[in-house]
């Protein structure tokens, strides 16, 4: 078994020995990019949305059984967001409009929305 040391900040005081989780930042990058066909990328948009309302509906679940309804409903908040249609139509209509990938006009219409809510 190879060793490894790990420093960081402690969370509390006293030894604990158990399995390390290590938590990273996600890469969020991304590279705006022309698309060919508006048509298939909305539908590449939507097949995303489905994957990303069906995870994070398995995490309230999962938070719902583990935490209570209460703690969960952030989850909920998140559900409204994805299925929000002026939100997705903006999306939408911004890949048809200027011919951007999915990403690009994603990030362009949430810091819209964060800015008009900040």
């Amino acid at each position: 078994m190879t060793t490894v040391k790990l420093t960081g900040i402690a969370a509390s005081d006293g030894i604990a020995i158990a399995p390390v989780y290590l938590l990273t930042e996600p890469n969020l990058s991304f590279e705006t990019k022309r698309v060919e066909d508006a048509d298939a990328e909305v539908a590449r948009l939507d097949a995303a949305y489905e994957q990303a309302i069906a995870e994070v509906s398995k995490i309230r679940d999962i938070a719902k059984e583990s935490l209570g309804a209460e703690e969960a409903q952030v989850f909920e908040a998140h559900l409204m967001v994805l299925q929000d249609p002026e939100f997705t139509d903006q999306v939408k209509m911004k890949i048809k409009d200027e011919n951007v990938n999915a990403e690009a006009a994603l990030h362009e219409v949430s810091t819209f929305f964060i800015n008009m809510f900040a």
